[in-house]
């Protein structure tokens, strides 16, 4: 490797760097922008802590909510920066990544673009940046009051551990550019809008409009002994321009921007840099702005300053989400979705293994640090300890062989659940024949061995056709109350979860059903609460997205008897969508309210809204979430919203032919009740990597195209080699789904199946917004 090379790969700009020293612009009777920041003042990198200015610092008031995306609020209060240095002593060390890195809008070459466009994204941020090494698997500390000088209005500077002690943290990236290159897949991959295509139109950039040249004395490079070179001269190059139409102010530009603080968009604020940089006698106003004093335009903000050096960090994380208005609220991202009727609020502070965030306040002037509200990356939920939230999975005993008991993460996990036993003609028996009877002992012992509950199901698709039976009389309650604390008492078990598919409604097709199933169902449970062997056992039922049917058939509006008894429900919020729709739809929606009408179908808002009105508690219901997807046959011409373009259409029509799955797919045949049944075309989250859909990180694969709805808050993946659309979960889906449990104050998560996973990449992305609740 030649010098040079080692330098432009190795350069980094490691230090805070300052704002130009030249005058910042200047918004009339607003003032300016920043407060203007000399070379000799110090900065967290250069390890001398600046001195509070007070002995006690003022709280910060923020200002009265405006109606306005550019809303600004101080973040929350919390440790010395001494407190970073003694939870994560390398912290420094870290490679530093600014979002000018792999802004396509800019030229390539030192200070900015560093990666080719094609890599590249339009409106890169800095929480964008956070995401992408979460789900690279990489720390990282985001340092919302850092910006580059060559891009002081979109602030933000990620420190992101990439080796450690020499050892590659992520096999697949082994250099800095390597990094970059991977960042910026990651954010490709879930905004594809944002992706650079070429024909670009372009304009001639504005030189004056640039920073000084940056002190060699700050500089950092391997290249120590290397002379000084000469920049090469450039020409007028013409920059690309980004597609139109461009996002809402709040997605290209980060929250802490000085242009959103002082209430100017950015086109304004760059119009004043040119004319003060005498590109032009005077800068006209910017079409269709606001003017000063109309909300949502700097009113009331003409008098704040973002102190570059009164900063503030805080330990969270960042999570991008891709939809909705983001505001300050507290220091931390927030999303709204537009529904009034079921409206939620998502906080977006989810990052793995770990982040902190550096905040800016105006009113202080010590660097202070709040407590993680991630885990360090050698921590983990475990044994139910860790975690009040419970964190479950189904582990289906046919897989054995494929995932056997000791391939489990047992501590990510409170309790894992075995599925299945199922009913039979006999009330007194419950099967494993078909679940491997021999595996669940061992199991359990595993489970024992990691301070994890192991509880056993009963029922499922296949395994409800006599639950109605079972429980029709209190004769054969008792019979069954027994039969089920038989196999309780003989493996050890520490709970029971009973998967009725369904009271009073049919399943499989030949299940027998009663108008009295849930009634009756109701009084089994409080008969197995009754005796002294079920008082103290973890019970639960699995159950549909709706509450039980009652004798009407119609969902029951009281279920808050079934509280009584139950730990828990499990609510399956999965399969809403599949080969009996009309359409392509999601199979586990988050949210279905802002789709239209015809296309409601259910989701985990309205479930959660159903079960609470009917009367049972929200912490005690444990969202279900899918590790799987459903394939359709979906011709182009239905495929994308246009012949020219690869963006998949919302809600395409599907043919008939329902193509396969992966491996653990089941095949056509006939099922129990005698009927013939066609290919599942299920594809597990393991599955999807196996056929060439995700790659190892879970992103979409080369040649497959990737759609994220930002009303469900799922994905899609299609081939248009092989005409496969695929609804299914991904990181994002799934951190979006804890960070709902969180705020909703649920009391978990249970995924089907344990095995459906990759590498815990779906795993790991619910359980970080929830360790510490």
């Amino acid at each position: 490797m030649s010098r040079r090379t080692a330098v432009i790969e190795e350069f980094d700009d490691d230090t805070d760097l300052p704002l130009p020293s030249r005058p910042l612009p200047n918004t009339g009777a607003k003032g300016p922008l920043l407060k203007e920041i000399s070379s000799d003042e110090e900065d967290l990198d250069t390890g001398n802590e600046p001195t509070a200015t007070t002995s006690q610092p003022q709280q910060y008031q923020p200002r009265p909510p405006q109606p306005s995306s550019s809303q600004f609020q101080a973040p929350p209060q919390g440790y010395s920066v001494e407190k970073i240095q003694e939870l994560y002593p390398d912290y420094k060390t870290f490679t530093c990544v600014y979002p000018i890195y792999i802004d396509a809008k800019r030229p390539y070459g030192t200070g900015s673009r560093r990666i080719s466009r094609e890599k590249s994204v339009w409106w890169p941020l800095a929480k964008d940046i956070v995401g992408a090494a979460s789900r690279l698997r990489l720390s990282a500390i985001h340092e919302p009051g850092s910006a580059h000088p060559r891009d002081w209005e979109n602030p933000g500077r990620v420190r992101i551990q990439w080796k450690k002690n020499g050892r590659l943290l992520n096999s697949s990236i082994k250099s800095k550019k390597q990094l970059l290159e991977a960042i910026s897949i990651q954010i490709q991959s879930t905004n594809p809008a944002n992706i650079p295509r070429p024909p670009y139109v372009t304009v001639a950039p504005n030189p004056e409009s640039q920073a000084p040249p940056k002190p060699t004395a700050k500089a950092k490079t391997k290249a120590i002994n290397a002379p000084p070179q000469k920049p090469k001269a450039q020409g007028r190059r013409h920059l690309p321009v980004p597609p139109s139409p461009q996002p809402a102010l709040a997605d290209r530009v980060s929250q802490y921007s000085p242009a959103i603080a002082s209430g100017v968009l950015i086109d304004t604020v760059k119009a004043g840099m040119a004319a003060e940089a005498g590109a032009a006698a005077s800068a006209p106003a910017t079409p269709g702005a606001a003017p000063p004093g109309t909300p949502g335009a700097g009113a009331g903000k003409g008098r704040t300053q973002a102190h570059y050096t009164s900063v503030q960090p805080r330990l969270c994380g960042v999570f991008p989400i891709n939809h909705g208005t983001a505001v300050g609220n507290q220091g931390l991202f927030r999303e709204t979705f537009p529904s009034a009727a079921s409206a939620w609020t998502v906080k977006a502070q989810f990052v793995q293994p770990l982040a902190f965030s550096v905040g800016v306040s105006p009113a202080l002037a010590t660097p202070l640090v709040k407590d993680p509200l991630v885990a360090p990356a050698n921590s983990s939920m475990s044994g139910g300890n860790a975690s009040a939230k419970v964190a479950t999975a189904w582990y289906a005993g046919w897989h054995g062989t494929d995932f056997p008991p000791s391939n489990v993460s047992w501590d990510k996990y409170t309790s894992l659940i075995y599925a299945f036993a199922t009913t039979t003609t006999n009330v007194s028996e419950i099967s494993l024949e078909d679940s491997d009877q021999e595996l669940l002992p061992v199991f359990v012992q595993a489970a024992h061995d990691n301070q994890v509950m192991a509880i056993l199901s009963i029922g499922g698709w296949t395994g409800s056709q006599y639950f109605s039976t079972a429980v029709a009389t209190p004769e054969n309650q008792t019979l069954f109350v027994q039969a089920a604390l038989d196999l309780v008492r003989t493996y050890g078990l520490d709970g029971l979860e009973f998967d009725w598919e369904y009271p009073n409604k049919q399943g499989v097709g030949c299940n027998t059903i009663s108008p009295d199933d849930s009634a009756n169902f109701l009084s089994f449970l409080q008969a197995l609460r009754q005796d002294p062997d079920g008082a103290n056992l973890t019970l639960s039922a699995a159950v549909s997205i709706t509450p039980f049917a009652g004798a009407d058939g119609t969902p029951m509006a009281d279920v808050s008897d079934f509280a009584q008894v139950l730990n828990y429900v499990e609510v399956m919020n999965y399969d809403v969508w599949g080969s009996w729709s009309a359409a392509v739809g999601p199979n586990a929606p988050l949210n279905d309210t802002c789709a239209p009408a015809p296309d409601q179908d259910g989701s985990a808002v309205s479930a959660v809204q159903a079960w609470t009105a009917a009367g049972f508690p929200a912490h005690q219901i444990v969202l279900g979430v899918a590790s799987y997807g459903h394939s359709f046959s979906v011709p182009t011409s239905s495929a994308v919203v246009a012949p020219s373009t690869s963006t998949l259409a919302a809600y395409p029509p599907f043919a008939a032919a329902q193509p396969p799955g992966d491996a653990w797919d089941g095949g056509a045949g006939v099922d129990q009740c005698g009927n013939p049944v066609a290919a599942g075309g299920i594809f597990d989250f393991w599955g999807l990597v196996d056929g060439g859909f995700l790659d190892a990180n879970g992103s979409a694969a080369a040649g497959i195209d990737y759609r994220y709805d930002n009303c469900s808050e799922t994905p899609y993946v299609y081939n248009p080699t092989s005409q496969v659309m695929i609804s299914y979960d991904d990181v994002t889906s799934f951190a979006a789904k804890g960070q709902f449990i969180a705020d909703m104050g649920l009391a978990g998560f249970a995924m089907w199946e344990a095995g459906g996973d990759y590498g815990d990449i779906l795993l790991d992305a619910i359980t970080l917004p929830l360790q510490g609740m």
